[in-house]
């Protein structure tokens, strides 16, 4: 068994990637079991059985009985021990035993000494960074707090007026997040840009991304031949940024005043890159 780790931002295409990991055999694509609103331990595409084996696999390994993946006790025990959460489905047999188990983290889901002493370190699991240009994670999450919706919704038409003051909090965030991840670099495989998985072409698509997973160590995991599964639609069918927000001129003066470049990452991500430019 194989576990394979996405630390990413919220708004990064990361249920996009989880769809399409669903497509290879043999891969169970959980979301975001780490957060505090809920465990969400069961394959993103996919029905209630795989949602009812991982709470009983996880109840059973922290002597709790679980019915629903947003009991409170649940989330705080598996947020307290993470490496807990892995050793359960690691020895479960509800599940085969070449089965990759694909989860993501984010930036504020799990204290960094936990990740650092009870993730990265085990042979059991590839851990890679899926990033997308920081403007565009950064508009994307305020459309959502604008629509109070986050999946499932049509947002070109919503043009919020960024507040230049939060996108500095919010960057230094990012900055802490980034810098983390460089500061224990050797634990990664790489890197994965979502714009390099959404040229529109299923295949490519795909094919880019089996390239990716086994650069990152998982070499026996296959494309499904034939499956039919959903994947997340783009929500913002506007393409530049100037395009999704109604006072992009303002923002980019207050930016340049405080000499930020709100197109780049506030700090340089010291990972190599999963998909080699051709």
């Amino acid at each position: 068994m194989k576990f394979l780790c996405w630390f990413s931002f919220a708004r990064s295409g990361s249920n996009y990637l989880s769809d399409l990991l669903s497509a290879f055999e043999g891969v169970t694509s959980f979301r975001e079991v780490f957060q505090s609103g809920g465990v969400h331990a069961y394959n993103s595409n996919s029905g209630s059985r795989e949602r009812q084996l991982a709470l009983q696999t996880l109840g059973r390994k922290f002597g709790i009985e679980v019915e629903d993946v947003r009991d409170a006790s649940l989330v705080s025990l598996v947020r307290n021990h993470p490496g807990k959460f892995f050793d359960a489905f690691a020895e479960s047999s509800e599940y085969p035993s070449d089965e990759v188990f694909s989860l993501k983290i984010f930036e504020g889901h799990l204290a960094e000494d936990k990740i650092s002493a009870e993730i990265l370190p085990r042979k059991d699991l590839a851990a890679v960074v899926l990033i997308r240009p920081p403007l565009d994670t950064f508009i994307s999450a305020q459309k959502v707090t604008v629509a109070k919706k986050a999946i499932a919704i049509d947002t070109t038409s919503i043009k919020p007026e960024l507040d230049f003051a939060k996108f500095a909090r919010w960057r230094e965030r990012r900055e802490a997040w980034i810098n983390f991840i460089n500061a224990n670099a050797s634990a990664f495989s790489g890197y994965l840009d979502y714009e390099r998985i959404t040229d529109g072409n299923r295949s490519n698509t795909m094919q880019t991304l089996n390239s990716a997973l086994h650069m990152a160590g998982l070499e026996n995991i296959r494309l499904a031949r034939t499956q039919d599964f959903k994947t997340t639609e783009r929500q913002d069918k506007a393409s530049a940024p100037a395009e999704k927000v109604s006072n992009f001129d303002q923002f980019l003066k207050d930016c340049q005043t405080a000499g930020i470049n709100p197109h780049r990452e506030p700090v340089a991500l010291q990972l190599p890159s999963l998909v080699p430019e051709s």
